[in-house]
């Protein structure tokens, strides 16, 4: 996103109302998209695409070895507010939204979800993540397409987990259930022809790695 003043041709996206850009500050101040707002087929394929592009181009790279990864991620953050017991109480406050069968199984859940990044940390090959890839940071430009433009908390792990993140956040059920079987393999997004080798390679594939991440 270029910053720039509302109407300049160096602001390109959607909803932008105020933006400053200095030597020592940027920040930007944009309308939110309506709650209710459905996301179309080919937003969502900007944003795994952007994942993908992100996820090949520093495939196994040593440089990010610095990065934290996935499971140093879920230690930091149950030290700071009891993630498991946090968990169980929104599952307990979004009880209507939740399938029956999967009320009161908050632990068993939990511990799932530790299991699929430990997986994710050590057991696929590691690339950078956006790490917080969710549905609401994402922007619009006035030409329709989606992207993202919050990269705070990058982290270092298997690429299906940022996929999980952003497709189970985003897409509604059906939606998820209709695009997925060819809509998102690796072989159709940017991934350099180097990662879906190794993909390939590995055993590593689509279904698996989705798997291993909880999607």
């Amino acid at each position: 996103m270029r910053l720039g003043r509302p109407g300049d041709r160096g602001c390109d996206a959607a909803g932008l109302v105020n933006c400053r850009n200095t030597p020592d500050t940027s920040w930007i101040v944009k309308h939110d998209s309506r709650g209710t707002e459905r996301l179309t087929h080919d937003r969502m394929h900007n944003l795994v695409g952007t994942l993908a592009c992100m996820h090949g181009q520093l495939w196994e790279d040593p440089a990010i070895k610095v990065i934290r990864t996935l499971n140093q991620y879920l230690e930091r953050t149950t030290a700071m507010v009891a993630l498991r017991a946090r968990a169980a109480v929104g599952m307990e406050r979004a009880a209507e939204e939740i399938p029956s069968d999967l009320l009161g199984r908050a632990d068993r859940i939990f511990d799932a979800t530790v299991r699929s990044m430990n997986i994710g940390a050590n057991e696929m090959a590691q690339t950078l993540l956006h790490g917080d890839g969710h549905v609401g940071q994402p922007f619009v430009t006035e030409g329709g397409r989606m992207d993202y433009a919050y990269w705070q908390r990058c982290l270092r792990g298997a690429w299906a987990c940022d996929l999980a993140y952003a497709v189970i956040s985003a897409c509604e059920p059906e939606d998820r259930r209709e695009w997925e079987p060819v809509g998102w393999r690796p072989t159709r997004l940017r991934w350099p022809n180097t990662a879906v080798r190794h993909l390939v390679s590995r055993g590593v594939g689509w279904l698996t790695g989705s798997r291993a991440s909880g999607l």
